[in-house]
């Protein structure tokens, strides 16, 4: 293949490589070979370092939110059932029945989790809380007011954690208005 016959020189080889197509890398796979790593087939790739080779790999990833208003009880945390998926790749974010973010098996690591819930209307010295839990358990405050925000108000926050593989995370909201919001 004439495109790669300077390439090859250059470093020493006499490798060819054929059978390529646009967005193919090449890599060092020995001291005096060059190997292919063809376009990943899968949106959402990422490149990752494996063991001996470069590899494309599906990174968990997932966008969620509620198709209609929910009801948050009052002084209460309340799971925010957030029920349509916008992207999920590796199926992670169950929108069905739990409402949850399960780690994939061999996916451990840094995960960067964000939320926002509105509120429509509330009293001043009301709380508004929304929190991340972990594997059933409140872990993270990601925002709380004491209701000096004007309504109609949507709160957000975010927060890096790191996790290993079977962990969940679901969001919560709690407010203490009196009455269901």
């Amino acid at each position: 293949n004439g495109n790669f016959s300077a390439l090859n020189q250059a470093i020493g080889t006499t490798t060819t490589i054929t059978g390529y197509t646009t967005g193919d890398m090449l890599y060092a796979s020995a001291a005096t070979a060059l190997s292919k790593l063809a376009i990943a087939g899968t949106a959402q790739s990422v490149l990752t370092a494996g063991a001996t080779a470069p590899a494309w790999s599906v990174m968990p990833a997932f966008a969620a939110y509620l198709s209609a208003n929910q009801a948050i009880a009052n002084n209460t945390d309340t799971k925010v059932a957030f029920d349509t998926e916008e992207f999920d790749p590796q199926a992670a974010y169950d929108a069905v029945t739990n409402f949850r973010f399960t780690v994939p098996a061999g996916q451990g690591g840094k995960y960067m989790f964000g939320a926002s819930v509105g509120l429509t209307s509330i009293g001043d010295t009301t709380i508004l809380r929304v929190t991340l839990y972990k594997n059933g358990v409140a872990f993270r405050r990601l925002f709380e007011d004491t209701g000096s925000t004007a309504f109609p108000a949507i709160f957000t926050g975010s927060t890096l954690v790191t996790a290993i593989a079977t962990d969940f995370f679901e969001i919560f909201a709690l407010q203490n208005n009196g009455a269901q919001n």
